[in-house]
Formats: C-alpha cells, sequence, structure tokens
C-alpha cells in the first residue's frame, strides 16, 4: 500500500509539473504577442505604407489591440 501511494503522490507531482510550466509558456506566449501588435501599432503611426497581413490583424484582434492600418 505504500508503494501505491508513493507512486500516485510521483505522478501527480509530474502532472502538476507539466501544468505549471504550459501556464508559464502561454503567459510568455501571450506577452511576446502584445508586445508585436504594440510595435505594428507604432510602426502603423510611423509609416504610411504599413499594411497588417490577415494572421497579424487576427492575433491584435485576439488581444484587443486596435491597429489603424489596412490588411493585405
Amino acid at each position: 500500500m505504500n508503494n501505491i501511494f508513493k507512486i500516485i503522490l510521483f505522478v501527480l507531482i509530474v502532472i502538476a509539473f507539466f501544468i505549471f510550466w504550459f501556464v508559464i509558456l502561454k503567459i510568455a506566449l501571450q506577452k511576446q504577442a502584445k508586445v508585436e501588435c504594440y510595435a505594428w501599432q507604432n510602426q502603423a503611426k510611423i509609416y504610411p505604407l504599413f499594411y497588417l497581413t490577415k494572421s497579424q490583424k487576427d492575433q491584435c484582434d485576439s488581444l484587443g489591440i486596435e491597429i489603424n492600418a489596412p490588411v493585405k
């Protein structure tokens, strides 16, 4: 019975470890996407011929960041 408890505890710790790193990775990727959107937002203000691709527009829309540039 003692060995079964140790195995279950080990499995739970491994699962918690993977969930923790998945959440950290998700947060980091979302922050990177925001940085990209804000950079594109600034470029749209500076360069009059600046445009977004559909995927860039979708990325920034999903984060609630508005960019005044045409989509091509």
